[in-house]
């Protein structure tokens, strides 16, 4: 999900009436955060990184970094930077206990210079049908992954997924969930992403993926591997580099095909990061907006970010908004802790 989406949306389209569209298509709670982060090419091979940011040290590959970092994760119906409500007059969703963990560590024995980045995203949740005298349909869903790639340049190595999430569909003419779970394994090799896929659990036949498929070329441009693109403005300067966009290919294994995305600090056409003071970990932190937007014929909404500004917070993810499908409102990701 996270993260997410980044932040793998099961379906591109969005709705526009959410009564009709959901008897055809199943909504997905964790669209947003499942991020179809998956992308079409730019210009170099690998990405340029600024410093590495998230170590100890920004100089030099540390071997003994270690961070974990713990999100509350709300349901909320405005972001910071959009005041205007979304609504929906027939499913609200309730979360009553969500949790996303990020941990990033040095992984020497997978290589030289190499970083893992493991995510766990849980959230104990019901839908209330008001259409239906507020009936509540509970559902618990969680979604792990681990990523490998290189520090300077996040080259990626290989990654995984396991998915157990819903979606909310229609059965009988009333609201009802289905479930599905998944898990695969991407591993590179050259240009090629070589994917391994596992269907466990899919009672509205929506996952339609190969259990092996070959993608050629699939990094030989600028990439970054879907599992950790949220981790990726950590390699950046972002208040020094104005007019800053970093644009990149990624994998989207549900789809089966590559997508065009960029993150940037830009907004409103302003050529100056974007400074927004955020309460988390019981203060105000300082912190950039990084705009995360997908290219292409199905763009979605942009997932909307804020990273820790100042050298001590380590360009942190502070705050980030993904917004459900549905007007059933934003998924808010908020930092409470670090380990």
């Amino acid at each position: 999900m996270f993260l997410h989406f980044l932040l793998n949306m099961i379906y591109l389209e969005q709705i526009i009436n959410y009564r009709e569209c959901i008897m055809k298509k199943l909504l997905t709670l964790f669209m947003s955060l499942l991020l179809v982060f998956s992308l079409t090419g730019c210009s170099e091979t690998y990405l340029k990184v600024d410093a590495l940011f998230w170590q100890n040290s920004t100089q030099g590959y540390d071997n003994t970094f270690y961070e974990e970092l713990v999100y509350d994760v709300t349901c909320e119906k405005t972001t910071i930077s959009n005041s205007t409500a979304v609504s929906n007059e027939e499913v609200e969703l309730v979360i009553n206990n969500g949790s996303y963990t990020v941990i990033s560590k040095s992984a020497p024995e997978k290589g030289t210079s190499v970083v893992c980045v493991q995510t766990t995203l849980r959230i104990d949740s019901k839908y209330v049908d008001k259409t239906d005298n507020d009936r509540e349909m509970p559902f618990v869903d969680e979604i792990t992954s681990t990523c490998y790639f290189v520090s300077n340049n996040f080259k990626p190595i290989s990654s995984t997924k396991n998915v157990k999430a819903n979606s909310l569909g229609i059965e009988s003419e009333k609201y009802a969930i289905f479930y599905y779970e998944y898990n695969y394994e991407v591993n590179y090799n050259g240009n090629n992403a070589n994917v391994t896929f596992n269907e466990i659990k899919d009672d509205s036949n929506i996952i339609n993926a190969d259990a092996v498929k070959e993608y050629k070329d699939a990094t030989k441009n600028a990439y970054l591997d879907n599992e950790m693109l949220l981790f990726a403005p950590r390699g950046y300067n972002l208040l020094s580099n104005t007019n800053f966009s970093v644009s990149f290919s990624s994998l989207d294994v549900i789809s089966q095909t590559t997508r065009g995305m960029y993150f940037t600090t830009m907004a409103n056409n302003q050529s100056n990061p974007t400074l927004v003071t955020v309460n988390a970990l019981g203060q105000e932190i300082e912190t950039v907006k990084v705009i995360f937007t997908l290219t292409g014929q199905f763009t979605g909404t942009p997932i909307e970010c804020y990273y820790a500004s100042k050298a001590g917070n380590r360009n942190r993810l502070v705050v980030c908004y993904t917004e459900m499908y549905g007007n059933l409102g934003y998924l808010k990701y908020t930092l409470k802790e670090i380990k």
